[in-house]
């Protein structure tokens, strides 16, 4: 399984949090934002206002990778996005 982390996930992975399994700790895929990313974030519904939230959540749906996140609000744009 790909994943790609929200930046508080990412955050919590550098400091070695104990909010994150020992499972997601050793899960790390990082991507660069493409033309087709960008393309996707215009498809996506106006759920969340954060352009970085929206990017990541249209890089997990082009690339079908898992994004972890504790955001509940990106849980709403697909079944990619797995809440922590």
């Amino acid at each position: 399984m790909r994943l790609l982390l929200d930046t508080n996930v990412l955050i919590w992975w550098l400091d070695l949090d104990v909010t994150l399994s020992e499972i997601a700790r050793h899960q790390f895929q990082q991507l660069q934002i493409s033309y087709r990313h960008a393309a996707q974030v215009l498809r996506l519904p106006a759920i969340h206002n954060d352009p970085f939230d929206r990017m990541l959540v249209a890089q997990a749906i082009s690339e079908s990778l898992n994004l972890l996140t504790a955001d509940r609000l990106l849980a709403s744009y697909s079944g990619l996005v797995e809440m922590i």
